[in-house]
């Protein structure tokens, strides 16, 4: 009987693991006051509302410039990184329903001029 657990049990766990994770943001660029200000700002496109951990990382230099925690509720819109240098980026995210990181634009990346 163990067995015939086992057959049912195991490709259930690898199939509930496997669910991408629920969660996504769109990304663009703003400038300040000067054009040399940018930041880039995050809206919560798809998710639920809680904190997430955002890495701002750069894929010139495959280096993390910035980590942030900050809460959103589905449909948020906020300023999470300032002071942008001109690069090509992409945003990491996870958070307690998905603590698989996932990529904003993935490995075209975010463009900062």
């Amino acid at each position: 009987m163990n067995r015939l657990y086992s057959i049912f049990f195991i490709p259930l766990v690898w199939l509930f693991s496997a669910v991408d994770c629920p969660a996504d943001f769109t990304c663009k660029q703003t400038t300040g006051t000067s054009k040399s200000e940018r930041s880039l700002e995050l809206k919560l496109t798809d998710g639920a509302s809680e904190e997430y951990s955002l890495e701002l990382y750069d894929l010139n230099t495959g280096k993390v410039v910035s980590r942030r925690n900050v809460f959103f509720s589905s449909g948020d819109s906020k300023v999470v990184f300032e002071k942008v240098k001109p690069s090509t980026y992409t945003v990491y995210f996870s958070s307690a329903s998905c603590p698989k990181k996932r990529s904003v634009k993935g490995k075209e990346g975010i463009v900062v001029q």
